[in-house]
């Protein structure tokens, strides 16, 4: 898939809710999306539906006969390595425009004198740790436990939205370990 197009479909913020969810649910259909997103109209929810499944993000997984209506069930596609992965030019685009969105989201909330970051536990932390690639997959798959027991809750006048962005860099040329 052409750069471009991985970027607009990845860097777009509805797209990656309606992915975020597909993913923490396993699978999920339209009208559980629609009651757990409640803030994207509809016919904006069924467009970028289908442009995640045109493009090979997401599959029908399931049909199902609810009152004389098909309800379509997704899951997010599992795509296991090709030649049609992007280059890491690509790559490196699509991240960098995924910070940039990162970045002007912390500034849109920044830029509201009534917001508070305190209150609101706004925050970045950056921590380096020393560890073989199996013991990382171990601190994913963990971290992954611990998120999915947050995950599908229903909003309440306690509860918000919140964002936590985890990213992963291995730590190359920037210091040097003698082992």
């Amino acid at each position: 898939m052409e750069e471009k197009k991985i970027t607009k479909i990845v860097i777009n913020p509805t797209r990656q809710r309606i992915m975020q969810y597909i993913l923490f649910h396993k699978k999920a259909c339209t009208s559980e999306i629609a009651k757990e997103l409640d803030d994207i109209p509809q016919a904006t929810l069924y467009r970028n539906i289908k442009m995640l499944l045109e493009n090979d993000f997401i599959e029908v997984v399931e049909e199902k006969n609810v009152r004389g209506v098909i309800e379509k069930y997704y899951s997010a596609v599992n795509n296991s390595p090709s030649d049609n992965l992007p280059s890491n030019e690509e790559f490196s685009n699509v991240i960098q425009n995924l910070l940039y969105e990162t970045g002007r989201s912390f500034k849109n909330f920044l830029s509201v004198d009534t917001n508070d970051p305190i209150k609101e536990m706004l925050g970045y932390w950056c921590s380096t740790y020393v560890l073989s690639d199996e013991e990382f997959k171990n601190l994913l798959d963990e971290m992954g436990l611990v998120m999915q027991k947050y995950t599908g809750r229903e909003m309440t006048k306690d509860r918000k939205l919140r964002n936590l962005h985890i990213m992963s860099l291995p730590n190359k040329g920037e210091k040097k370990w003698k082992y």
